[in-house]
């Protein structure tokens, strides 16, 4: 009888393990937009209470994440064209392996130039605006984007 109930067991968890992996790995995008989302929040919120401009960089090429505060006398696309970000405390972090950023729309819709793109989020609340979509090794996507005029962070359905 414990041989029946082995062999039961084991044949129930062969069956349902790969569908579990299924599940799991199907989540991957779809989390990653969700700390992708986490980090503008805290940018916008840290824009407002510090009454400064935050950038969040967006570096496709290394799957990254960048939020730090803006120099006061740096320019935007010259920050963005140097490897090491220079922005004031600075924090970032590389997406889960397999998961890339897809694309970095600007707030009208218009596609940033290959490379690195921005947000900025402004000490009034506003931000540049725009759209983020990350995708897997499988092909799913999930995207968020962020209001150009309240900037709110909102995850897409």
């Amino acid at each position: 009888e414990l041989l029946v109930v082995l062999v039961l067991m084991s044949l129930m968890t062969a069956l349902a393990a790969p569908r579990l992996a299924g599940t799991l790995s199907a989540t991957t995008a779809r989390t990653s937009a969700k700390r992708i989302a986490t980090a503008l929040r805290h940018a916008r919120n840290l824009a407002a209470s510090e009454k400064a401009v935050y950038v969040a960089a967006f570096q496709p090429d290394a799957a990254r994440v960048t939020v730090g505060r803006m120099p006061e006398s740096g320019r935007l696309r010259a920050i963005l064209e140097t490897d090491d970000l220079p922005l004031i405390d600075s924090r970032g972090f590389t997406l889960p392996e397999g998961v890339r950023i897809e694309s970095v729309a600007k707030a009208l819709g218009e596609a940033e130039e290959e490379g690195a793109a921005a947000i900025l989020f402004y000490p009034d609340g506003a931000s540049s605006g725009g759209r983020v979509t990350v995708s897997d090794e499988k092909g799913r996507q999930a995207a968020l984007s962020v209001d150009g005029i309240i900037g709110t962070v909102r995850l897409e359905e």
